[in-house]
């Protein structure tokens, strides 16, 4: 279910609606989405041709470079945190 913030922003909460496991009342896993308004096609057109040419599907693709540079920002992040702080 969307619920809409203070700036008038729709954000989706994974915890309403989700299915319950067991008597622990645990939340279930919930597939997450995101739209990307106003990508440049020529980036959109050269994310498909990477995925193609990787043999992997478009949102496969798109998935594991989100992935990959979340990943790689938070080491940088963990660098830059140590290097203050030697």
């Amino acid at each position: 279910m969307a619920e809409i913030n203070q700036r008038g922003i729709k954000r989706h909460n994974p915890l309403v609606n989700c299915s319950w496991a067991g008597s622990a009342k645990e939340p279930v896993s919930v597939m997450n989405q995101i739209v990307i308004r106003n990508l440049d096609d020529e980036i959109l057109q050269r994310l498909k041709q990477i995925a193609w040419q990787d043999g992997r599907p478009f949102e496969d693709m798109a998935r594991r470079l989100l992935v990959e540079a979340v990943r790689s920002r938070a080491s940088r992040l963990r660098m830059a945190h140590l290097e203050l702080h030697d």
